[in-house]
């Protein structure tokens, strides 16, 4: 199945750095849910599905952003009422009024003057100003070619749930399922974490994290970390480079502590 580009101009790697768990032998099958309790794109679960091709599982999509889960779900029923294409074809007539009234050129040195520009954008419909207003409408899917292509990226949404809650209220009942597999890629506990929109306390993300790492059917990934590799030294694990842009690169790791497929 090909892999579409997204909606969203996410920040973050997610979706692209996933690949680096295949070599975890995770066995999918045994699961019928994924659960992302700090979903943001949902990259993870868009790797199964469309790179992988696990399109038997339903995906529960946690986050704490209460206008981005509302965008979700709009676009969800959108899609499921099959009127989606109505929002994409306004959606891109208002980019291109944005385009012809701006004062900016559309590029790096000017980012800061669109954000503010885009602030001042006024629209009846209320996600298509939430896209906007959020420098979403960045990415290039605005194009008709660019989402033609991409049109594919609809089809995960129907076996999403995107529920706005946050990670330590998930009911214990939903996290902890047999059939269900927790991909966790929270805060960063030991970096400055001042770019997220939510603050974290970081006491309680590990205290999260270590629940669930050791209770619970559980992918973690994080930045490499002596300490936190030492503290589930008991936990498989595998450390990776993880690209920043054109040449950074940063050491992170993977935990897995749920069913991996035989190699007998």
């Amino acid at each position: 199945m090909p892999a579409p580009q997204f909606i969203l101009n996410y920040s973050g790697t997610k979706y692209n750095e996933s690949k680096q768990l295949d070599v975890l032998n995770v066995d999918y099958s045994q699961y019928d849910t994924i659960l992302e309790p700090f979903g943001g794109s949902f990259g993870f679960s868009r790797h199964l599905y469309y790179k992988l091709g696990h399109t038997h599982l339903q995906f529960k999509i946690y986050d704490s952003n209460e206008k981005l889960i509302d965008f979700y779900n709009h676009l969800k029923k959108l899609i499921i009422e099959d009127t989606h294409e109505t929002f994409f074809e306004e959606y891109r007539r208002e980019v291109k009024k944005l385009h012809e009234a701006c004062p900016y050129k559309r590029d790096a040195l000017n980012t800061k003057k669109l954000i503010q520009y885009m602030k001042t954008y006024e629209h009846n419909d209320v996600f298509i100003k939430w896209l906007f207003t959020h420098n979403h409408y960045m990415n290039s899917m605005y194009k008709k070619a660019a989402y033609k292509k991409n049109a594919g990226f609809t089809e995960i949404f129907k076996q999403c749930e995107f529920i706005c809650v946050k990670c330590e209220d998930i009911p214990h009942e939903i996290l902890y399922n047999e059939k269900t597999l927790i991909y966790l890629d929270p805060p960063y506990i030991v970096t400055d974490n001042s770019t997220y929109d939510t603050q974290f306390n970081l006491n309680d993300v590990f205290e999260i994290i270590e629940q669930l790492l050791t209770t619970a059917n559980c992918i973690l990934v994080h930045q490499y970390n002596f300490l936190l590799c030492r503290a589930f030294r008991d936990v498989d694990q595998h450390v990776y480079k993880k690209i920043y842009g054109s040449s950074k690169r940063v050491d992170h790791v993977v935990f897995y502590n749920g069913l991996a497929v035989s190699n007998e």
